[in-house]
């Protein structure tokens, strides 16, 4: 059966569908289904497929395959605050310990200097801490 028009010549389509014979309804609905099953099929198998990429990549990385991402991110922010630390750590001691070591080490050497001018028959294991 045709879908009529009213008065203002225009009725809208899911209208005219509701006109239509059930049967057909049935198999409009059935042709649109095909496409829509295919592309589901294709995400579910998508989907599967990311979620055995994630879990080998989480083993990968020494966590538990089934790692909430939400875990997964405050673990990786934490890593990424030690290696911070660490960094800084470095730069410290570059920076600032091993300069102060290096000037303790001369230090200690010119006043093993001195000692052994001023007592050259101290025995070599008299440590020059002990004149303190």
């Amino acid at each position: 059966m045709p879908c009529a028009r009213p008065a203002n010549g225009w009725r809208r389509r899911s209208e005219c569908r509701s006109a239509q014979h059930p049967e057909t309804q049935i198999q409009d609905a059935q042709r649109r289904l095909v496409p829509l099953q295919t592309a589901l099929t294709q995400a579910e198998s998508q989907w599967q497929e990311w979620q055995q990429a994630w879990q080998a990549a989480l083993a990968e990385a020494g966590h538990e395959d089934t790692l909430p991402v939400d875990q997964l991110e405050t673990r990786l922010a934490r890593m990424q605050d030690i290696q911070t630390l660490l960094a800084q750590m470095d730069s410290l001691r570059a920076d600032e310990i091993e300069p102060l070591q290096s000037a303790l080490d001369s230090w200690m050497r010119h006043a093993r200097t001195l000692a052994d001018q001023l007592m050259p028959d101290a025995p070599a294991d008299m440590s020059v801490r002990t004149w303190r």
